[in-house]
């Protein structure tokens, strides 16, 4: 383990040296497929290694990582410039859904930092918890380390109740190794500074307060997560059987309430939100091949019925709370129209309880979509490489399959096996009464 973990510390050195990693895309893949072997050999061996000792050599070597990307710039994603944008304008007094970046009316706070927000044709699509925290790193921190920053705390608390769920079912703590190794999470927020663990924090949190029974804190960490990212909702079914009515009464005060500091956006509240829905189609498997087929409105309208014959699915088998959680959030990344790869930070944390073998490749898999920078930042054309989209997905579902029957077929083998035991016990017992006879 500190061999792989050494090796792995000097790979992430490797990439923290290769500079602008736009231009130099083949190379930072070349390095992740390598940082992504390690850590499956790392999660691999994990079995063999069960001391306190080696879980704190696990997270050492997992704060290390992060350290080094640390220092890096966020060559793969522009995302935190809208953050620090968006935290900016907050601090100046300007609603951030009420205006996009490019308008005329905000020509006088012009930084830095608009230099490189992205989209700026449209407004604000974070939802309002989201907000309050870019204005608040923003306020404190002022600068794009301070972000980054902000979002490895709130992944150690991702960390912290991880260790905190896995030893309440009952499960070693060093599998958080298939959450802390993984290479994508490191990359997307120690290296790109995305804020996707503050969402996935206060889902884990939503859960463990529910197992605890400390319904209140369920219900805020459900909220909170809600107004993160708008995902959770579709979580909110397995949440409503097992809270309570008048804890749920809270949730519906919550929403909206968070929402009222910017209500004088008017009808622009998700004006930015509805052109991000009608404009991105990217790395979105499913979605695309069905709108080869029909119109992109009708393959909407058929994959949210399959997503929820899903959710509905799991929620007649009455499964435990973080197997519904993990089902779900799968179901929701493979139904987007977009997948960017640090949404899958969204599902990562699960593996660490489901080590789907199938969704750690995904997690190996998807950078490449990250070809797509090739063409964007030399000659400005986004344009999608078929290829690409067919290496990362056709061996996930392939692989996929393969766990779904795999995972069926011991059971049905167990079946089998009581079967014969009751035909022979019978058959003895038909002997024994014919001796006796």
């Amino acid at each position: 383990m500190i061999l792989l973990g050494v090796v792995s510390l000097a790979v992430y050195f490797q990439v923290l040296f290769l500079g602008d990693l736009r231009q130099r895309i083949p190379e930072f893949l070349l390095c992740y497929f390598a940082l992504s072997a390690l850590y499956l050999c790392a999660t691999v061996s994990l079995a063999r290694f069960t001391t306190k000792k080696s879980l704190y050599l696990v997270l050492a070597f997992a704060c290390s990582f992060r350290l080094v990307l640390f220092f890096s710039h966020p060559w793969l994603s522009d995302d935190v410039y809208r953050y620090q944008w968006e935290g900016y304008l907050q601090v100046r007094g300007v609603n951030p859904f009420e205006f996009a970046p490019q308008a005329l009316e905000l020509a006088s706070f012009r930084n830095e930092a608009w230099q490189q927000v992205n989209n700026k044709d449209a407004s604000a699509i974070y939802p309002p918890l989201l907000q309050l925290i870019h204005a608040a790193v923003f306020w404190t921190l002022r600068s794009l380390w301070g972000f980054k920053l902000a979002f490895l705390v709130a992944e150690a608390g991702l960390v912290w109740l991880l260790l905190r769920l896995l030893r309440f079912y009952g499960r070693q703590e060093n599998q958080v190794m298939f959450y802390v190794w993984n290479p994508l999470p490191i990359i997307e927020i120690a290296g790109n500074g995305h804020h996707d663990a503050c969402v996935a924090a206060l889902v884990l949190a939503a859960a463990w307060f529910t197992l605890a029974v400390q319904h209140r804190k369920a219900v805020l960490s459900l909220a909170g997560a809600i107004l993160c990212k708008l995902y959770p909702v579709a979580v909110l079914p397995f949440f409503l059987k097992r809270l309570p009515w008048r804890s749920l009464l809270w949730l519906g005060v919550l929403l909206p309430a968070a929402y009222l500091p910017y209500a004088s956006a008017g009808d622009r509240l998700f004006s930015g939100l509805l052109h991000y829905g009608d404009k991105w189609r990217f790395n979105g498997f499913l979605f695309q091949k069905l709108s080869e087929q029909v119109t992109d409105e009708t393959a909407g309208r058929l994959l949210l019925l399959m997503a929820g014959a899903v959710i509905g699915a799991r929620l007649v088998l009455k499964m435990d709370l973080l197997s519904q959680l993990f089902w779900t959030t799968g179901i929701v990344l493979l139904c987007a129209p977009t997948l960017f790869p640090w949404y899958l930070i969204w599902i990562t944390p699960f593996l660490c309880f489901f080590p789907n073998p199938a969704w750690l490749l995904l997690t190996v898999l998807s950078p490449l979509s990250y070809n797509v920078l090739i063409e964007w930042w030399t000659i400005g054309v986004w344009r999608q490489n078929e290829l690409f989209l067919k290496l990362q997905y056709y061996p996930f579902y392939a692989l996929l399959i393969w766990s779904f029957f795999r995972a069926a077929k011991p059971k049905s083998e167990v079946r089998c096996r009581s079967n014969c035991r009751q035909l022979e016990t019978g058959s003895e017992s038909q002997e024994s009464l014919g001796s006796r006879s």
